[in-house]
């Protein structure tokens, strides 16, 4: 039996045993992970985190306590560092 690679991560993050709230959580990871290793589709997933009327990611931020436009805030933040971490190596 193969083992899903998003059991560990999702040990992480309680009240993720709902399909769409873990498929959601998928979906903004990859998107942060492709903005942060500017992968190819960057600005697909850039726009798909920012943008104000994605239901999907006010889902999410409502799951973990937070207005979207906060986790919003945060995901910009958390970016800004690894983007200012690299600058500086």
């Amino acid at each position: 039996m193969r083992k899903d690679p998003d059991s560990n991560l999702l040990q992480n993050f309680p009240g993720l045993e709902s399909g769409e709230l873990r498929l959601w959580f998928r979906v903004f990871l990859d998107a942060f992970v492709t903005v942060r290793d500017c992968g190819g589709g960057q600005d697909v997933a850039w726009a798909w985190l920012m943008d104000p009327g994605n239901q999907f990611l006010e889902s999410l931020a409502e799951h973990f306590d937070y207005t979207p436009e906060a986790f919003r805030q945060k995901v910009r933040r958390a970016l800004e560092r690894t983007f200012s971490a690299r600058e500086k190596a």
